[in-house]
């Protein structure tokens, strides 16, 4: 008796998952209403760039070459904050300000100084950054980032056009050819991250977003406490989309979702692996309705897998692997109308790295293994 009450709550969620998914496919054709058009002979809004960073020397001279790209008739200006670095970073970024021959592009450096524990010192650079901000929006991105020359532009007009006070855009991995397989997979994985996130923010669920990707309304971001007002997070950039929905502002993904930035791969598996817990456990707390989403993704990917091995009723063996076929179609759709460069036919080896991430993260999370980030154990 007990065993077939078992088989029915099994499949009653993998019901649950295929309702979902199917919700999800159908979003992706729903069209956005804009709140407003914009004169084309209308003057754009100044925008203020944040970049908080630390030992990023490697990576500033492409992240400063894209800036200088920027397609935006608007004014910008750059705002750098140098969270205690000790590498040649803010040299790099002092002869940029020197020999940049673009007028049009202020760009200041200032220091994170005598950070304190209530928040991390990411925050706490981010949030110096827009109290120095003279513009009334404000962009936010990393210094490990390749910034498509429309990257602004396409994030103030969707911000404009669709009456938000914050809209995130879609970034996607600067594949590297020589990194292999392993690359390819964590490409995949991000493109498949920012579909779930574009799905939510069509369906007006709180999921997630990246702040390096990221545009806001000065006045709602100060009004709305900030980083203050969210509390020490190793996940800031979800917890501000989270604060901003608390207080009843417009969140939304940019539309077309299309890829207008570009982030480094991860430069080993240890690197790769951190980044990953930091995700974990900021964004998949008990309570949150992505904790939710993840027990259903969990409770699927284990039951469809022992349906491969033959040893599930026939009524779990069905559905999880129908739920196995909708969930590619979904991915196949989302990346297709996204542009997404990840490889479609990536999914069932993916599927596999995603099984063995979810056996690591769950050991290390359940033993509270410290998450280190740009050195730091946080």
């Amino acid at each position: 008796m007990l065993i077939t009450i078992i088989q029915y709550c099994l499949a009653g969620l993998l019901g649950i998952y295929t309702l979902v998914t199917l919700l999800f496919i159908a979003s992706l054709f729903k069209k956005e209403r804009a709140a407003g058009c914009i004169d084309s002979g209308a003057k754009l809004p100044g925008v203020s760039i944040v970049i908080p960073f630390r030992n990023e020397e490697r990576n500033l001279p492409a992240l400063l070459s894209s800036i200088d790209k920027q397609q935006y008739s608007g004014r910008l200006e750059v705002i750098f904050v140098n969270d205690q670095s000790d590498d040649n970073g803010p040299e790099i970024i002092t002869a940029y300000q020197k020999n940049s021959k673009n007028n049009a592009l202020s760009i200041k450096l200032i220091d994170l100084k005598n950070p304190h524990n209530a928040l991390t010192s990411k925050q706490q650079a981010i949030h110096l950054g827009v109290e120095t901000a003279v513009y009334p929006l404000i962009a936010f991105t990393d210094a490990d980032m390749i910034l498509k020359p429309n990257w602004i532009e396409s994030l103030v007009n969707g911000l404009m056009k669709s009456g938000a006070s914050l809209i995130f855009g879609h970034t996607a991995v600067n594949d590297d050819p020589k990194r292999g397989i392993f690359a390819a997979l964590e490409a995949f994985q991000l493109s498949l991250l920012f579909s779930y996130a574009y799905v939510f923010s069509k369906l007006g669920f709180t999921g997630s977003c990246m702040g390096n990707n990221l545009l806001v309304t000065k006045e709602h971001y100060m009004k709305s406490g900030g980083q203050s007002a969210i509390g020490y997070s190793i996940v800031e950039d979800r917890a501000l989309l989270k604060l901003f929905r608390k207080n009843g502002l417009k969140t939304r993904a940019h539309e077309p979702f299309h890829v207008t930035a570009l982030t480094h791969p991860a430069q080993s598996k240890k690197q790769f692996f951190n980044q990953m817990m930091r995700w974990a456990a900021g964004g998949l707390h008990p309570g949150g309705g992505l904790f939710a989403a993840g027990i259903l993704l969990f409770v699927q990917n284990v039951l469809f897998l022992l349906s491969i091995i033959n040893i599930t009723p026939d009524i779990i063996k069905l559905l999880s692997i129908a739920n196995f076929s909708l969930t590619w179609i979904f991915l196949v759709i989302s990346f297709s109308k996204n542009k997404s460069s990840a490889s479609k036919l990536m999914y069932p080896f993916y599927y596999i790295f995603m099984m063995t991430e979810t056996v690591i993260f769950g050991a290390a999370l359940m033993f509270k293994s410290k998450i280190v980030w740009k050195d730091r154990k946080m």
